[in-house]
């Protein structure tokens, strides 16, 4: 069954099985989020200031750290993660949207997306999960 999908950041999901780990457990949508969440909170929760310097470590090492948790999954598929760390202006007049759209596989395929911002920073990180 193939579906087109547009989603928008934030948006809330369903505990959505997904495919076993290597524990033998099953990669859960709200496990998945919350890796995203507590990634990004541990690279930029304590940075009190956008540094465009930084801006590549910070990336790699969110990306390095989200695929070092997808790669446990056994199954057959690619990851892609996506980020974007935009600065936040002082005035509190900043703001962000993203949104992801693509054509594929409902029942095997699938896009995480989770935002997070401090007074800095936002950050906007996907993963897509794509069967082969």
């Amino acid at each position: 069954k193939e579906k087109e999908r547009g989603k928008k950041m934030g948006d809330k999901g369903e505990e959505e099985r997904i495919q076993p780990n290597d524990e033998g457990g099953e990669f859960v949508l709200g496990e998945i989020m919350s890796v995203m969440r507590k990634v990004m909170d541990e690279v930029l929760s304590e940075q009190k200031s956008y540094s465009a310097a930084m801006v590549k470590t910070w990336s790699d090492e969110i990306i390095n750290k989200c695929l070092s948790y997808v790669k446990k999954d056994k199954e057959k598929y690619k990851y892609f993660v996506t980020v974007t760390i935009l600065e936040s202006k002082r005035e509190g007049k900043s703001g962000a949207y993203a949104q992801v759209g693509c054509h594929y596989d409902a029942e095997k395929d699938h896009t995480y997306q989770q935002r997070w911002e401090n007074p800095f920073i936002i950050c906007l990180l996907h993963i897509h999960r794509v069967a082969y």
